[in-house]
């Protein structure tokens, strides 16, 4: 998949929202397991499958800060950062061999990259976008780098202010990037979901002139159909495999036997959306649960027409009941028997 094919698939609102299934480092160097992992993402039926570039555990210092995650029984967990990153980093060439048969499995890669050394790789390796992740919005030299190897970008603004997020797309623009997408990342578990705030979409709407994506940290998948019905074209979801306990972040990752079905909903959402234009076009012909006007009793010619002489019933046989107003106080000119309709030709259109 190519960045060309990649931005239109984003920026075309006709087409299904892309969906980037993230296997992240849910694999824990564990290689034969994140190829199974992108061979089940192309089953599922997904066009993308997301990645990460962690190759260098030097990008986080040796200190005594804590990474805290939920586990298994909800419970927080808290590591070492430095052990995490030294536990989850691979070997550029052990990424290759993850993520290489993509190009045959034609399925379109999107990486996240820490370091200008993965930035280049990540594009020698065929990647149709980028991503810079939450923890970089803040990383100018890096969004600068990575706007310059024209590829799409994705900016993921999670744990950021809105001037901060703002900023980093102009980094990028003036940095080259033209192809941009603004990701919101809502804080994960144990924060409620009332923090959501999905109407931030609108804003981020009115400020940004460009497509918009959801990172989606929910222990569920509630939040990616709620995005899709409200117009985001880039919905990003962790994925691990099915079993998996006790690890950073798979408390709200997508187990992979999954993913297939989440992928069908959010397509069966965007298709339910259609086109606003086609929603009260006429029906081909009159349904037939619509009413028209009976005589409630046998009326003789010059009957007053009122509701104590008229009754309504389907199918529409005579006058329909939209035009009761043109014969409400008119008067027969012919007898209607009970329980017949009543034509135009009953009625006496003179005058009053």
């Amino acid at each position: 998949m190519s960045p060309a094919e990649f931005w239109d698939d984003v920026v075309h609102a006709s087409r299904p929202p892309v969906v980037l299934p993230d296997i992240g480092t849910f694999f824990n160097q564990d290689v034969a397991l994140a190829a199974r992992m992108v061979a089940a993402v192309k089953a599922a039926g997904a066009r993308y499958v997301k990645g990460e570039v962690l190759h260098d555990a030097e990008i986080c210092l040796k200190t005594d800060v804590a990474e805290h995650y939920l586990g298994a029984d909800a419970q927080s967990v808290g590591e070492n950062y430095r052990q995490l990153v030294e536990r989850k980093a691979l070997p550029l060439s052990q990424y290759e061999k993850i993520f290489a048969p993509c190009r045959e499995l034609k399925l379109g890669l999107v990486l996240s990259v820490y370091d200008l050394k993965g930035a280049d790789f990540a594009k020698r390796l065929g990647a149709c976008a980028l991503k810079i992740a939450s923890t970089n919005v803040v990383h100018a030299p890096l969004i600068r780098y990575c706007a310059g190897l024209d590829l799409p970008l994705i900016i993921d603004t999670g744990k950021a202010t809105l001037d901060e997020a703002l900023r980093a797309v102009n980094w990028a623009r003036r940095a080259g990037a033209e192809r941009i997408v603004l990701e919101y990342s809502p804080p994960a578990p144990p924060a409620p979901v009332a923090r959501h705030n999905l109407r931030v979409f609108n804003r981020l709407a009115e400020l940004f002139n460009g497509p918009l994506g959801l990172s989606d940290h929910h222990a569920g998948e509630e939040m990616l159909y709620a995005a899709t019905a409200l117009g985001c074209r880039v919905l990003e979801k962790g994925l691990c495999a099915d079993g998996s306990r006790n690890d950073q972040d798979v408390f709200h990752a997508l187990p992979v036997s999954q993913l297939g079905q989440v992928i069908q909903k959010c397509r069966n959402i965007h298709s339910a959306l259609g086109d606003a234009d086609e929603a009260y076009m006429p029906p081909p012909q009159r349904p037939a649960g619509r009413m028209g006007i009976i005589a409630q009793r046998d009326l003789t010619s010059g009957t007053v027409i009122n509701l104590e002489a008229v009754r309504f019933a389907f199918p529409t046989l005579g006058i329909a009941v939209e035009d009761w107003d043109k014969i409400d106080q008119a008067r027969l000119k012919a007898p209607v028997a009970a329980g017949q309709p009543i034509e135009w030709s009953h009625v006496d259109s003179s005058p009053a």
